[in-house]
């Protein structure tokens, strides 16, 4: 399983591709982590906890399905931003970081090379009868028999 605390992500209907910004030695230590604990298919049942509340202003971890990872060297996308897309990054990674830094210093970060991007391309192609097996153990997926 893999559970991904308020991921940034860029979507597509079967890949999507998750995003992240660290210091060069965070992401070589994630970058290991993945390659030595993902298993050799590598499926992975993945959760997110997204940073928007629901309805009722609670937050909780959402099962998104089965999903192959992959780390990829996905082009730098920082400098090709809009400024309303870098604020929401900034702000974003400054709740993460607990406010220990200031805007203006992760944003000085990102430009400076102190915080660079890290991805990793997560796929569910191929994977609906996996994931709503799952779901279906967890108590997530009830399947209604046709009328």
């Amino acid at each position: 399983m893999a559970f991904v605390y308020e991921p940034f992500a860029m979507d597509g209907s079967f890949t999507s591709v998750i995003l992240d910004w660290g210091s060069p030695a965070d992401n070589q230590s994630a970058r290991q982590y993945i390659q030595s604990s993902i298993p050799s298919d590598r499926v992975l049942h993945t959760f997110t906890l997204p940073a928007k509340k629901d309805k009722t202003g609670a937050t909780c971890w959402y099962y998104i399905g089965a999903h192959t990872w992959t780390l990829t060297p996905h082009f730098p996308i920082w400098r090709s931003m809009n400024k309303k897309a870098k604020r929401s990054v900034i702000v974003g990674l400054r709740r993460r970081c607990k406010g220990n830094y200031s805007e203006d210093e992760l944003c000085q970060m990102m430009d400076d090379g102190r915080l660079e991007q890290f991805c990793v391309e997560v796929s569910s192609r191929l994977l609906k009868d996996t994931s709503e097996a799952f779901a279906q153990c967890l108590g997530y997926l009830k399947r209604h028999s046709p009328q």
